[in-house]
């Protein structure tokens, strides 16, 4: 039998979680979406596909870029949405038993350096010159900038991302 750590001693707040599953007056202090209008700052959001907070990632995505209070904070929204779970995947791009390439791994550090080259001290990259969004596409297994993603009008259910005529990706808002 394995001897596993108790989850209150690894997670001290599961419990609290648990018991305040719904939006609560316990989330306010960390609701970010309450406070988009007064946010005025360029965020690069970063999840997976298998990621169990995806669904914050996308919504704080498109909330930046509809509330947030000026245009350049607007426009400095960046997202990247990799095969990844809430982890970094292997150094060959494994994630679970699936392997999906070099392509599929993200450096963590050079990312966040280029992010905060360009955000910090104004360094034209690709965070200045690239579309706003990448994604991963699985099947074809590369990081790809789609040529135009429209927010504006989103609703829950299944949205197609397409680049030309050929369907890149079935993406779930919920």
């Amino acid at each position: 039998m394995l001897n596993l750590p108790v989850v209150s001693k690894l997670s001290p707040y599961y419990r609290d979680w648990v018991k305040h599953e719904r939006d609560d007056e316990y989330w306010k202090g960390w609701k970010i979406s309450d406070h988009y209008n007064e946010l005025n700052i360029k965020s690069l959001h970063a999840g997976g596909w298998h990621d169990l907070f995806l669904k914050g990632t996308l919504m704080n995505y498109m909330g930046m870029r509809k509330g947030a209070p000026t245009q350049a904070a607007r426009e400095g929204q960046r997202l990247i949405v990799g095969p990844w779970g809430h982890t970094p995947t292997s150094p060959e791009g494994k994630i679970g038993d699936i392997v999906f390439g070099k392509n599929a791994v993200l450096n963590q550090t050079e990312t966040a350096r280029a992010w905060f080259d360009y955000v910090l001290k104004g360094v034209q990259n690709q965070y200045a010159t690239s579309p706003p969004v990448r994604l991963f596409v699985m099947g074809v297994n590369a990081l790809l900038a789609p040529l135009a993603v429209n927010t504006e009008n989103v609703t829950p259910g299944t949205s197609f991302i397409r680049r030309g005529e050929q369907t890149a990706s079935k993406v779930m808002v919920s």
